[in-house]
């Protein structure tokens, strides 16, 4: 009953921003999730609000068309391998929608070359991927912590350690709607920006480890390139569908990067609407 009242006051909020809008644009509406939700939302909650926003089209963080995966919900009881909440709730979605699009906007992780079974495949890629950049930021954070660095450097570090863990931390207790509230993404943005002007720079300084540098650099490049090419598809899309109203699906730590650029680009195209209001 809670989940369902937020989604209703974060409706309110939104059709209050959507009546006072131009309606000869394309609307854009970036909604930030965790992929696995937390005890205060998962699927249903974000269905609820997906459904109720009656969108035309939904992009979802992928690079493949959406499928219906028969027999997902007993997969999902019998625990056989985790799923997103954005997974299910399309699941859900298009069954009871079957004329609304559900279309990837999200580059592809694996090697093109490579594969029998794309969609297996790529979800193979981006497990790997998150592993190993979960590996080399624990790396990165485990150098750095025994580093001996200088007072004003382990200051920085301290701080920017716990801007993270405070972030992270809080997302474990908030509703869908708290999350994409506009503090919530900019820190996390934040944070991001922080990984190149301090933690970066902190490698190359204290760890003297040129391939953990490369790594983490690297990391850092295909994060910023991902992020521009879903810009790129976001913007694409809209073009060819004008004044239609499309839902973005995003983890929240793309929410800033994909609001900043959005709202400074095309401005006589897209209507970009956060959950509220008009950027």
């Amino acid at each position: 009953m809670r989940k369902l009242f937020a989604v209703i006051i974060l409706l309110f909020s939104y059709l209050n921003g959507y009546c006072q809008t131009d309606s000869s644009k394309t609307e854009v509406i970036i909604i930030g999730t965790m992929h696995y939700g937390n005890k205060y939302f998962n699927h249903k909650t974000l269905y609820q609000l997906i459904d109720s926003l009656n969108p035309d089209i939904i992009l979802n963080e992928s690079n493949n068309p959406h499928k219906q995966v028969f027999g997902l919900n007993a997969i999902r009881f019998l625990k056989i391998f985790k799923l997103s909440i954005e997974q299910l709730t399309l699941q859900t979605f298009k069954k009871r929608n079957k004329n609304i699009l559900i279309l990837p906007y999200d580059t592809t992780f694996q090697n093109p070359k490579a594969t029998k079974n794309p969609l297996k495949a790529e979800y193979r890629a981006r497990v790997r991927y998150v592993k190993k950049e979960t590996k080399t930021e624990s790396r990165v954070f485990d150098s750095l912590h025994i580093a001996k660095k200088d007072a004003a450097d382990s200051i920085k570090l301290s701080t920017y350690i716990t801007k993270r863990n405070k972030l992270n931390g809080s997302l474990r207790e908030m509703k869908l709607g708290e999350i994409n509230d506009p503090q919530i993404y900019n820190t996390a943005g934040e944070i991001i920006k922080d990984d190149e002007v301090i933690i970066l720079p902190f490698i190359k300084k204290y760890v003297k480890d040129t391939t953990l540098y490369k790594e983490f650099e690297s990391n850092l490049s295909f994060w910023n390139e991902r992020n521009n090419f879903m810009v790129s598809q976001i913007e694409n899309i809209a073009k060819s569908n004008p004044k239609k109203r499309i839902i973005v699906l995003t983890g929240l730590y793309h929410k800033y990067f994909l609001v900043n650029k959005l709202s400074n680009q095309n401005r006589n195209n897209i209507r970009l609407t956060a959950l509220g209001k008009e950027i």
